[in-house]
C-alpha cells in the first residue's frame, strides 16, 4: 500500500473532507472492500453505485474559509508528489461517526487484525 495523492471531497469549491489517496498495487484493499460489500448486500444493504476510491480521511472541514489557499497547497503537493511512502496495515478499526454541531463523535464498533 502506498500513499498516492491528496485531495478533498466533494470538490475544491466546497471542501468538506481532506483525504490522502491510497495506491493499492496488489489490490488487497480492493478485494477486502468487494468482499465486505458483497457480505453486506447479502443481509440487505445496497451496494454503493460509486466506484471504490481507497483513501484515508485526514480531516473534516466545517467552513470553506481558506479554500483558495487549500486548493493551491493541494495543487503544489500533487504536482511535486508525496513520495513513495509504503506501509503495511495490521488491523482495521470499524468506527461509527456521529456528526454533531460541536464536532464529530467517533466510537469504535469493532477491531479486525489482519494477517501479516
Amino acid at each position: 500500500m502506498f500513499l498516492d495523492s491528496v485531495g478533498v471531497f466533494p470538490s475544491t469549491k466546497n471542501p468538506r473532507i481532506l483525504w490522502v489517496g491510497l495506491k493499492d498495487n496488489d489490490e488487497t484493499i480492493t478485494r477486502l472492500q468487494t468482499a465486505t460489500e458483497k457480505a453486506l448486500e447479502s443481509v440487505g444493504f445496497p451496494m454503493d453505485p460509486r466506484p471504490f476510491s481507497p483513501h484515508l480521511t485526514l480531516a473534516r472541514m466545517k467552513s470553506p474559509k481558506g479554500k483558495k489557499k487549500l486548493k493551491d497547497e493541494l495543487d503544489a503537493v500533487n504536482q511535486e508528489g508525496i513520495g513513495p511512502h509504503q506501509f503495511n496495515v495490521g488491523a482495521i478499526h470499524l468506527y461509527e461517526s456521529q456528526l454533531t454541531p460541536k464536532g464529530s463523535i467517533y466510537t469504535v464498533l469493532a477491531n479486525f487484525k489482519l494477517n501479516p
